[in-house]
C-alpha cells in the first residue's frame, strides 16, 4: 500500500516539461501538464485539510507550511498524530484515544523514517517533481495509460477543479521502465493487482489535486483509496507549527507509538476481515485496547469483549456501552470485583445482583492474584532488590542501599506466597534486615514468618 500511495502522490504533484504527442487524449494530457506548471505558483505559506479514506479507515489530515517549516496532523478513529518537519529537526507527537500526549525528537531514529518520509511526500518538492516527470513519461512512452471519460469541471472546498480519469496497465511496462518508476516485475502492483484506475481533480488556480481516487482489484476484491480536500487557505496559524518542548525519552515514546501503530493496523485488518467481530475481540485482548470492542456489531460478543477488557481497563464507561440491562448489571458486578470498589454496586438495577455485589468479600491488595507458582515471579530492579510478577517491568532509581545485600540467594528467594510475589521470609533474611530496617518493618516480617511456620506445622500434622 505504501508503494501504491507513492505512485498516487507522483500523479498528484505532477510537474513536468516536454512535448506531448498529438493524439485524441491531448486535452487530458494538457490538463495534467498545465496543472503541474501551475504548482510552481503555490504560495510558500498554506493550509490544506482533507479527508482520506484508506482500507475502511477515515483520516482527517491537515498539512501546514509556514516559512519553510511544515507539520502534518493526522486524526484517526484511534489516535491523533503530529509530525513536525523543521529545517534541522523532526518531532513526532502521539495521542492514543482517551490517553495522554507524548512527544519526542525523532531526528536521528530510523524507526520513524516511514512516518517522516510519508509526511514529507505530502508536500511538493524537487524530488517528487523529478519522480513525477520520470514516471509520467515512462508510462506514456510504453503506452501503459488509458484515459477514460471526458474532463469534468467540479467545485470542491469552494474552489473550481477539473477532473480527469485514467487507467494504468503496469503489465505493459518493460523491466527497464519499471525500474525507472521504482518497481520490479515481482512487485504485487505489477503481477497481482489489476485494473488500476486513478481519478484526479486539479485546482484551476494552483494545479494541486483537490480530489484523488485510486482503485484496483486484489484477488477479485476492489480496494479503494480516496482523498478529498475540505479546506484550502493561504492564511496560516503559525501556532500550529510551534515545536513541542515537553519531550520524553525516545525509547519510552517508541513503545507508546508502536502500540498505537499496531492498534491502527489491527483496526484496518479487522474491518476488512471475513469475521470482523471475532477479529476485534481478539485484537482488543492482545493489544489491551478496550476501544476495539466498540466496533463489534453482535451485542453478545461486544458484551464479552467489554467484560474481558475490565481486567486491563477498569473504566466504568465500559459498562455504560452495554445496552442490555442484565448484561450491564453483570458488568458492574465484575467491575466491583476487579476494583474492590463497592460504589459501583449502586449502578446495578437488579436488586438481587446489587445485594450480591454489596455482599462481596473483597479487599485490595489482598484480593489481587499476582501468581500461583514461584515461576510466575521474577527478580527485578537495578540492584535486583524487587520481587515482582514476571509479566511486569519494574524500574528503580538504581541507588544502592546496604539493605539490598540481604536479598541474595543464600538468605532468601523470590517466589509466590499467598498469591503475591514476595521475598521468601527466612531467619537469615530477618537477621540481615535487623541491621538496617526499622523495628516496625522487622516486626511485620517476623509476623509473616510466624504465620508461615504455623501453616507448615499444620500441613505436617494433617499429612498435606
Amino acid at each position: 500500500m505504501k508503494k501504491i500511495f507513492l505512485i498516487l502522490i507522483i500523479f498528484g504533484v505532477l510537474f513536468m516539461f516536454g512535448c506531448i504527442e498529438q493524439n485524441e487524449n491531448k486535452d487530458k494530457e494538457d490538463l495534467i501538464l498545465n496543472s503541474a506548471e501551475k504548482q510552481v505558483e503555490l504560495p510558500n505559506n498554506y493550509y490544506i485539510s482533507y479527508l482520506e479514506k484508506v482500507q475502511g479507515i477515515d483520516l482527517n489530515i491537515q498539512t501546514i507550511r509556514f516559512e519553510g517549516d511544515s507539520v502534518v496532523i493526522t486524526d484517526s478513529e484511534l489516535d491523533k498524530k503530529w509530525i513536525f518537519l523543521n529545517s534541522n529537526e523532526n518531532f513526532i507527537c502521539e495521542q492514543r484515544k482517551n490517553d495522554i500526549i507524548m512527544c519526542a525528537n525523532t531526528t536521528s531514529d530510523e524507526r520513524f523514517s516511514l512516518e517522516i518520509n510519508s509526511a514529507n511526500s505530502r508536500f511538493i518538492n524537487t524530488q517528487t517533481t523529478n519522480e513525477a516527470k520520470t514516471a509520467f513519461n515512462t508510462l506514456i512512452e510504453e503506452d501503459a495509460l488509458e484515459f477514460k471519460k471526458e474532463i469534468i469541471e467540479k467545485t470542491l472546498a469552494g474552489r473550481t477543479c477539473k477532473e480527469v480519469e485514467f487507467m494504468i496497465n503496469y503489465q505493459k511496462v518493460s523491466a527497464g521502465g519499471l525500474s525507472k518508476i521504482g518497481l520490479s516485475s515481482t512487485n504485487p502492483i505489477v503481477n497481482k493487482y489489476k485494473n488500476f484506475t486513478q481519478t484526479i481533480c486539479y485546482d484551476d488556480e494552483y494545479g494541486v489535486p483537490l480530489y484523488i481516487k485510486l482503485s484496483y482489484l486484489e484477488n477479485g476484491k476492489e480496494v479503494i483509496f480516496e482523498r478529498e480536500t475540505l479546506e484550502f487557505s493561504e492564511a496560516v496559524e503559525s501556532s500550529l507549527l510551534v515545536l513541542p518542548t515537553n519531550t520524553t525519552k525516545i525509547s519510552d515514546f517508541y513503545t507508546y507509538f508502536a502500540k498505537s501503530r499496531n492498534e491502527l493496523n489491527t483496526l484496518a485488518n479487522c474491518k476488512n476481515s471475513e469475521n470482523p467481530d471475532v477479529c476485534f475481540k481478539q485484537g482488543s485482548i492482545s493489544l489491551e485496547n478496550s476501544n476495539l470492542c466498540d466496533y463489534i456489531e453482535d451485542e453478545t460478543k461486544k458484551y464479552q469483549c467489554l467484560i474481558i477488557a475490565l481486567t486491563f481497563d477498569k473504566n466504568p464507561e465500559l459498562c455504560e456501552k452495554i445496552q442490555n440491562a442484565e448484561d450491564k448489571d453483570a458488568c458492574y458486578l465484575e467491575l466491583t470485583r476487579n476494583t474492590a470498589n463497592k460504589e459501583y454496586c449502586n449502578h446495578i438495577i437488579n436488586d438481587t445482583i446489587e445485594n450480591m455485589c454489596l455482599e462481596l468479600d473483597i479487599s485490595l491488595p489482598e484480593n489481587i492474584v499476582e501468581c500461583t507458582i514461584d515461576a510466575d515471579c521474577s527478580i527485578q530492579g537495578c540492584n535486583h532488590e524487587i520481587c515482582a510478577p514476571i509479566d511486569e517491568e519494574i524500574m528503580t532509581d538504581c541507588q544502592w542501599k546496604d539493605i539490598y545485600s540481604c536479598y541474595t540467594e543464600n538468605k532468601t528467594s523470590c517466589g509466590c506466597y499467598d498469591k503475591k510475589c514476595i521475598w521468601e521470609v527466612t531467619n537469615e533474611l530477618i537477621e540481615c534486615i535487623d541491621d538496617y530496617e526499622s523495628k516496625e518493618v522487622l516486626a511485620d516480617i517476623k509476623e509473616k514468618l510466624s504465620a508461615k511456620n504455623e501453616t507448615n506445622q499444620t500441613n505436617t500434622e494433617t499429612g498435606e
